[in-house]
């Protein structure tokens, strides 16, 4: 599906240059009279989110033309296909919030520029929160679904009336996406958000891929039995409670933890792991390109997050055949594990004893899925949803 190659073929020429990001194959020449669809997105590194929205360009990219406006043009995920074209904005994360926000509003010439003739597109979504502003202050802002990938709980976890104001006062007009029915609840009945311009579509899965991928040979990966978590090593994912778990659970000599992600909270979850006298025993085997490897093989997945949208991670796991247990937290992970999955969530989310008893019973026992419960992921058939979508509100 996707080319591998090093260099940019295909990269606007306003772009960083980086090349990083698009195949170096030739340009496909587009009939003039056929649309493209248009992506704002923050990065192709490190988080779910991230991962979601390269999947969604590639996916759309069989089909037609894609034109991308990414902030941080960095990639972890291997080169876009040729009929993508970037317009990499070059603002990376060492700028604060506040420098990130001054170079989106001084590219607004600059990304008019790259998207030309606003009709020429048949979709138009804007991903994650700096993405989000680049989008409202180009030509395409009328026209563009803003989805949220996150909860609001985890940026105002006191509800203050002045977030409140401002998510309104920003989204005000706005089509807004949720990548899950909490997250649409939420800014319906929290935060005042006109219902019938909020949807829910949840994330994608590449089924595809991962068929690929899982049996692939990974030479990082134990021999014998692991507990894993992927996500990027942020407070919100709550790793302490996960070596906790671990700590305290009991469990056989020869069972190890595996983090597999990068972030600004290894050194505290390292400082945990040595706390813990578990060194040794936890593996941080830091960004794994192929996640599913580790997931098909592991005893446990475990999610101890203190929210989540919408946790693609679980849905790929369950999909690879592995035990998941999660956090009963606002609000994805109670739309993933239903039915028979359920009784693996975990309430309250801080009880480290309920996550050890969760954990040992997914060891004993766990029910077995059919994998045609997972077609309604497919890439396509989201890519498929955004598109109905744009099209009723905008077509």
């Amino acid at each position: 599906m996707l080319r591998d190659a090093p260099s940019v073929a295909a990269r606007s020429s306003e772009g960083s240059g980086r090349s990083e990001l698009v195949s170096s194959c030739p340009r496909v020449v587009a009939d003039p009279s056929a649309k493209s669809a248009l992506f704002f997105v923050n990065s192709f590194t490190g988080g779910g989110a991230e991962r979601v929205c390269f999947d969604l360009i590639a996916e759309s990219s069989k089909n037609q033309d894609v034109k991308v406006v990414v902030c941080d043009g960095r990639a972890d995920y291997g080169a876009l296909p040729e009929r993508c074209e970037i317009l990499d904005l070059d603002i990376g994360p060492s700028l604060s919030n506040v420098g990130r926000m001054r170079a989106i509003l001084a590219a607004r010439d600059r990304i008019n520029g790259f998207i030309g003739d606003i009709n020429r597109y048949d979709q138009i979504s804007a991903h994650l929160n700096m993405s989000h502003l680049a989008a409202s202050i180009s030509a395409a802002a009328p026209r563009a679904l803003y989805v949220m990938h996150g909860a609001q709980v985890a940026q105002d976890p006191h509800r203050t009336l002045r977030h409140r104001l401002a998510l309104r006062a920003f989204y005000r007009k706005k089509q807004i996406v949720c990548v899950s029915k909490g997250i649409e609840s939420e800014l319906v009945e929290l935060y005042g958000f006109d219902r019938e311009a909020c949807i829910a579509i949840h994330n994608p899965l590449d089924l595809d891929r991962i068929d690929r991928l899982e049996d692939e040979g990974v030479p990082d990966i134990p021999a014998g039995p692991y507990i894993l978590a992927v996500g990027r090593l942020n407070k919100i994912k709550r790793f302490d409670r996960l070596i906790d778990l671990f700590s305290m659970g009991g469990f056989e000599p020869d069972m190890k933890l595996v983090i597999l992600g990068t972030g600004d909270e290894e050194d505290a979850i390292w400082q945990r792991v040595r706390e813990a006298g578990l060194e040794g025993r936890v593996l941080l085997p830091g960004f794994a390109a192929n996640p599913y490897a580790w997931m098909s093989r592991c005893s446990a997945f475990v999610c101890c997050s203190d929210s989540e949208a919408f946790p693609v991670g679980l849905v790929e796991a369950l999909y690879c055949g592995a035990r998941v247990v999660a956090a009963d937290c606002d609000y994805g992970p109670r739309e993933i594990l239903t039915g028979d999955l359920a009784r693996y969530l975990v309430e309250p989310i801080d009880d480290i004893p309920r996550y050890i008893e969760a954990v040992k019973a997914a060891l004993e026992w766990y029910p077995k899925l059919d994998p045609a419960a997972f077609e309604g992921y497919r890439t396509g058939a989201i890519v498929g949803a955004y598109k109905r979508r744009w099209a009723e509100v905008f077509g």
